[in-house]
């Protein structure tokens, strides 16, 4: 027979390696410098790329929402239970503290969510509410406001006697409201102006707390 033609295959390949020099961070809009571990976000494709290699689109973030504290009902109920199934009558605002605690005013009262439980924490002499003392000694007549300061602290506000008062551990201490001066005699003593009706109120960290209301049609630092 003839002869049948073969083949012997064979790769053939080249190793080269280089330095491509250090990374230039002035594209990083940092003024050179940059971070082992950090974040970029991609405008274009509204991606963030996280400094632990993982990726965060718009896309999926998600907005579902759900119910934290209430059950449908305008009736305060059922302390001793998780908050959804409580009722709640005037949760007006909501704090969230430092370990996770959540404080809810509800008229008259504040309640604690803790661990998954609703319980009483403050106001359970509705008519001692002029003022300070202890959690169990004093009252409120109508918290419409309240925020926290980041330290545990909670700032009340009380439209029914227009007052603003702090929680502090167990006191309640009266910051300021009671008297019958205007904001127009600032600056004095907190305690000696007409404060309310209080529409809303914040507090910086360090204890110092704004305010408005509609007697001063203003902000008012206290602090």
């Amino acid at each position: 027979p003839l002869a049948i033609p073969s083949r012997t295959p064979s790769n053939r390949h080249i190793d080269y390696s280089t330095t491509i020099g250090t990374l230039d961070a002035r594209t990083q809009s940092l003024g050179g410098w940059t971070l082992d571990v950090h974040h970029a976000y991609d405008f274009t494709k509204q991606v963030v790329y996280r400094g632990d290699g993982s990726s965060q689109g718009g896309g999926n973030i998600g907005s579902n929402i759900e119910v934290f504290a209430g059950n449908g009902t305008a009736v305060s109920s059922r302390d001793g239970f998780p908050p959804q199934l409580a009722g709640f009558k005037y949760p007006y605002a909501a704090v969230h503290q430092p370990g996770g605690d959540v404080f809810i005013p509800d008229g008259q009262v504040i309640r604690l969510v803790k661990g998954g439980i609703v319980t009483p924490y403050a106001g359970s002499t509705p008519s001692n509410y002029h003022h300070s003392g202890d959690l169990a000694s004093v009252g409120f007549q109508f918290i419409n406001s309240m925020t926290g300061d980041g330290r545990g602290n909670l700032y009340v506000a009380d439209s029914g006697v227009e007052r603003i008062r702090k929680i502090s551990g167990n006191s309640v201490l009266l910051i300021a409201g009671g008297g019958s001066l205007q904001a127009t005699n600032i600056p004095t003593d907190a305690k000696l102006l007409r404060v309310g009706p209080i529409r809303t109120i914040a507090a910086a960290d360090d204890g110092t707390v704004f305010y408005s209301s509609d007697s001063q049609n203003g902000i008012v630092r206290v602090g």
